[in-house]
């Protein structure tokens, strides 16, 4: 029978089912690409393991197991979780090195929850639990990429000095990494523009923005980019470029920049989209073009609505603190009525 011990841990009796599971190819394919459905429903049907038991370990409740296995809902937490609890369980060398990879990638987008939450703590433990588990792996690649995630983080938080020291450490590793791939090092080159507009270096920054341009010039369609990294692409490299500028003071620049980028934008990334809008509109403030600003705010509204994000929702409050010098103004008043319905007090 099948019980949990006090120790957090599911007790199989003999523990053939527990190593059955563990070297099942399907097991091992679903461990490889993240698919947490089919790991629950494997857990479920070959070890025997209910899903009160598994939602228990995995600090879910029963019906969220339920729909992860349905298909339903992502559990990244609990994933997590879950991951780490295999990995105490495997003996398996290349099988323990594929949960780990794994469950480095579960806590760096753990971390990423909590830094759109504006969790900011809590993040950067989850982010250093991702590091630890890379290294552990010999993972550069990865291990570029998790600092990095701290770097702009800590850029948010205003911690300029730890931005620039995070993203030396991530190009560091890069660099250490011979298969590290342009689009790395661009997005890398980037993450240091921002690290050091955050400074008011000019210098520098124009200097790694040039860098981040000249390693994206040299990306080839058969590279092998990590997973990670795929979303750094053209529109991607020109939205972030304006946001350099913008730190900088360079609003003219930067509103060029940000209207070609969204006008090159496709897909259905609404949290994307809604972020580049506002960076947009707070541009067109500092440039003085109220009517625009507040028109490209309203327009951030209904993607904003559609995307729960702490840190999206911060910055529509952000921007309209900046609107308090024109309060009296019709179009600020529309835009204001607009936010309350997205927004409520």
């Amino acid at each position: 029978m099948t019980q949990v011990t006090e120790a957090g841990f599911v007790d199989l009796g003999t523990g053939a089912q527990c190593a059955r599971l563990l070297t099942d190819p399907e097991m091992i394919d679903a461990c490889r690409v993240r698919d947490f459905s089919t790991v629950f429903r494997l857990v479920k049907k070959q070890a025997g393991i209910h899903p009160s038991v598994i939602a228990r370990l995995c600090d879910l409740t029963p019906s969220r197991v339920g729909e992860v296995i349905a298909g339903e809902r992502p559990a990244v937490g609990g994933q997590l979780h879950y991951v780490v609890g295999l990995l105490g369980e495997s003996s398996s060398r290349p099988l323990k090195n594929d949960l780990c990879g794994v469950a480095a990638e579960l806590a760096r987008l753990t971390g990423w929850t909590h830094f759109d939450a504006r969790q900011y703590n809590q993040a950067r433990a989850y982010f250093t639990q991702a590091l630890q588990l890379a290294t552990e792996v010999d993972d550069r690649p990865f291990m570029a990429n998790v600092p990095a995630c701290m770097s702009l983080q800590a850029t948010y938080q205003d911690k300029s000095a730890d931005a620039l020291a995070f993203v030396q450490a991530a190009q560091d590793a890069a660099r250490a990494d011979n298969g590290a791939t342009a689009r790395v090092h661009s997005m890398l080159a980037m993450r240091e523009a921002f690290a050091h507009a955050s400074l008011g270096s000019r210098t520098a920054t124009h200097a790694a923005l040039a860098e981040a341009h000249r390693q994206f010039e040299r990306i080839r369609t058969d590279d092998p980019d990590p997973s990670w990294v795929t979303y750094f692409d053209e529109p991607k490299l020109i939205v972030d470029t304006r946001i350099a500028h913008g730190q900088l003071g360079e609003a003219a620049a930067a509103e060029a920049l940000i209207a070609d980028a969204m006008r090159r934008e496709h897909g259905t990334n609404q949290r994307g989209r809604a972020f580049h809008a506002l960076w947009l509109a707070r541009t067109q403030l500092q440039l003085g073009k109220l009517d625009q600003a507040c028109h490209t705010a309203t327009d951030a509204l209904a993607p904003a609505s559609a995307v729960p994000s702490e840190r999206l929702a911060g910055h529509l409050k952000e921007f309209y603190g900046q609107l308090a010098p024109y309060r009296g103004e019709p179009v600020t008043a529309a835009f204001e009525a607009r936010l309350r319905e997205v927004l409520p007090a």
